[in-house]
């Protein structure tokens, strides 16, 4: 509005101050190696794929954003490479990926295997989880030490050939199995909305097993678990969940953790979507045209013979926080003279802010 008096000059009241907002991304990179300290040698020469991820997570400029599947000794390397403003805080937690349990997990006989580790993996590290953010990470509560079975709510998988329920586990490997297969954390960042939980996680995917299937199994109480954290959390609180969840609702090998976490009344699904998935959905044909899921909401481009593409990168706020825009980085399309995308994964983002009351 404008004041005017009649002696003097006409001056305008100051227009009011945008509202602060925060972006939060989540993104398999894909950037791991199967030898320990491999990739960490590729970032600092020049890796393609690591400058293409790179670059992805310049094009986003995200506040905050999580890496899955990323060497743990790469981290530091990798995130100095990323063009433009730094990301001045990192959190990288440890993963239960390649650490040893000493049990014949997988049932091949072996117990130093990849399979027979605390999460999948030939080294302690593969496959981690790296968190960065333009804005300082207060605190944190890693909860990778808790074993399966001691959640009372715990499905665990079941030797169908024997009468006594959910026992494909020894006591032997119930005790050492912790129900992360990576990690699950809970990080606060400081942020220009104030306190917000950062929960994050990389599930297993529900495959690669058999009948009795445990990863399916450990898919869904992994995913189960953000529920019941987030019923403890004071109703007040902010938070985003964010990562590679390795679940679809309607298409993927494991629904109903998924769903349980999408239908949570704290949580809001954005619904992040791109012109590219459905593209690719419909060109690539195969195992998609068999999905009953919209596939403009897909997030990666997996075997077109066998699986499909999938929605399974999910960032979900909470319901105190305000969803303004949000987007899964998927080319519209396929330029076959250029490089073939980084990661069989796209990046996705949402960004959010809070009503002032809602502010803490």
């Amino acid at each position: 509005m404008t004041l005017c008096v009649v002696v003097g000059s006409c001056t305008s009241d100051p227009a009011p101050s945008a509202a602060p907002t925060l972006r939060v991304a989540t993104y398999n990179t894909s950037l791991y190696r199967d030898q320990a300290g491999a990739l960490a040698a590729a970032v600092r020469s020049g890796d393609a794929q690591a400058t293409d991820v790179a670059a992805a997570i310049a094009t986003a400029h995200p506040d905050v954003i999580l890496l899955n599947e990323i060497d743990a000794d790469a981290v530091e390397a990798f995130a100095a490479s990323i063009p433009g403003q730094p990301y001045a805080h990192r959190f990288v937690p440890s993963s239960n990926t390649g650490v040893p349990t000493g049990v014949d997990l997988d049932g091949d006989g072996r117990t130093d295997g990849a399979g027979d580790a605390r999460g999948f993996g030939r080294y302690p590290g593969q496959y981690g989880m790296a968190l960065l953010s333009r804005f300082p990470l207060e605190e944190t509560r890693c909860f990778g030490d808790v074993l399966w079975a001691s959640l009372p709510w715990a499905t665990l998988p079941n030797d169908a050939s024997t009468e006594t329920p959910a026992d494909y586990y020894s006591a032997e490997a119930r005790a050492v199995l912790p129900l992360s297969s990576k990690n699950h954390c809970d990080v606060i960042v400081g942020s220009p909305l104030g306190r917000v939980h950062l929960l994050i996680s990389h599930p297993t995917p529900p495959a690669f097993d058999g009948p009795e299937d445990r990863n399916g199994h450990r898919n869904r109480d992994e995913v189960l678990f953000w529920v019941h954290h987030i019923d403890a959390l004071p109703a007040s609180e902010h938070f985003v969940v964010l990562g590679d969840l390795n679940a679809d609702p309607v298409d993927g090998g494991a629904p109903a953790g998924i769903r349980a976490l999408l239908a949570h009344p704290r949580v809001l699904d954005p619904k992040p979507r791109s012109t590219g998935a459905a593209a690719a959905s419909r060109d690539q044909k195969q195992a998609n045209a068999k999905h009953l899921g919209d596939p403009g909401l897909d997030t990666a481009d997996f075997s077109d013979e066998t699986v499909g593409n999938l929605r399974v990168d999910y960032v979900l706020p909470s319901r105190t926080l305000r969803v303004l825009s949000a987007a899964v980085q998927w080319p519209a399309t396929v330029d076959a003279t250029v490089r073939a995308e980084p990661s069989d994964h796209h990046l996705v983002w949402v960004e959010v802010t809070a009503d002032s009351e809602s502010r803490n």
